[in-house]
Parts: structure tokens; sequence; C-alpha cells
């Protein structure tokens, strides 16, 4: 591992990996968004991504509380195809 890559925590399994491993996400106008760009984000590692839909959900609850009417349904589908 390159001395120079930044470590991040995964918010649901707390387990520490390079930020080039974990995927981003970011609440901007109460709308999740993946990528770079300015904002608080979060970081889920592919594991925790593969987990059941209100596991998901309830993990999420509690970072990103501005987001109101997150449904369970399509938000793992969201989170996997980035299409956030």
């Amino acid at each position: 591992m390159n001395k120079n890559s930044p470590i991040r925590t995964c918010v649901s399994c707390k387990s520490k990996m390079p930020q080039i491993i974990l995927k981003r996400y970011r609440v901007i106008s109460g709308v999740i968004q993946t990528g770079k760009g300015d904002g608080r984000s979060f970081y889920l590692c592919d594991k925790c991504l593969q987990k059941d839909e209100k596991i998901l959900k309830k993990i999420l609850d509690k970072y990103i509380k501005s987001v109101i009417g997150l449904e369970a349904s399509n938000l793992k589908e969201k989170l996997l195809n980035e299409q956030c």
C-alpha cells in the first residue's frame, strides 16, 4: 500500500481500508449522490453494499438524517448501480 493513500472507514462494518477501495456517497439537498464533490460524505465497502436493504437503510439513517423519505425498496439498487 502506498504511504500517501488515504485510509477511510466504512460506516457499516467500521473496517479501515484505502480510499480507492471504498465507495463514496454524500447527501446534497436531501439526495444521495456518489463520487467526488463538496459536502459531508460517508464510505461503504462492497461487502456492506450487499447487505439486506433494511439493514442498509438502518445504517444509513444514522448518518444521513437530513434525507426525508428514504425508501429501502430501491436504496440498495441505487447504491450498487451508483444511480444516486
